[in-house]
């Protein structure tokens, strides 16, 4: 019993110490808090699980820290900062971003500042949050290839919702700093360093 009790405690620190740089993000729910964990865990074991989540961070306003949040995650993941990309417009050209990240190694795509108010459907990145390996035709060659998919997806926006079949494979986390003018605030951390 003393034992239990004593791992209960190392855990609680554990935790704590682990939310510590991240503890002045406005997360709008303890759930907003727990999703956030949730990706920071998955960061850290992605490479040994075979399927996993992707993230929306959103807000309702710009200057949240929902780039911050993305960032700090790629980081923990890949061991730097990750480079942001816009959604592409169509499915063939959100195929061939993933597929080339991937023939690059790469296992981290943030889509940073998705457009206001949208609905995020993507039957490609939905696939990919389901499946271990992905085959595609390599642009420009008559010939078929396989990768292994360790990707973490990551989207940021403010004010976006998924849709279809991205609400299963995806977990949501919303900040609201509430105040006018978030991006004015300033901060003596930087979860980053």
């Amino acid at each position: 019993r003393v034992r239990t009790k004593v791992g209960v405690i190392e855990a609680e620190e554990a935790l704590r110490e682990l939310l510590d740089p991240f503890s002045k993000f406005p997360f709008v729910s303890d759930l907003d808090r727990g999703v956030f964990l949730s990706a920071l865990l998955s960061c850290v074991v992605r490479q040994s699980l075979t399927i996993a989540p992707g993230y929306l961070i959103t807000a309702p306003t710009a200057g949240s820290g929902k780039t911050l949040l993305a960032q700090s995650l790629g980081l923990l993941q890949t061991g730097q900062i990750p480079a942001a990309s816009a959604l592409p417009g169509t499915e063939e050209e959100i195929r061939k971003q993933v597929f080339s990240t991937l023939r690059q190694g790469g296992t981290f795509l943030l889509f940073d500042n998705t457009q206001r108010g949208s609905h995020l459907d993507s039957p490609a990145l939905a696939g990919l949050m389901t499946t271990p390996e992905v085959a595609q035709r390599v642009l420009g060659q008559s010939v078929s290839e396989r990768r292994p998919n360790r990707m973490t997806v990551v989207f940021t926006g403010n004010n976006v919702a998924l849709k279809g079949d991205m609400n299963r494979r995806f977990f949501t986390t919303q900040l609201d700093p509430k105040v006018e003018h978030p991006f004015t605030r300033r901060f003596a951390f930087d979860p980053v360093r």
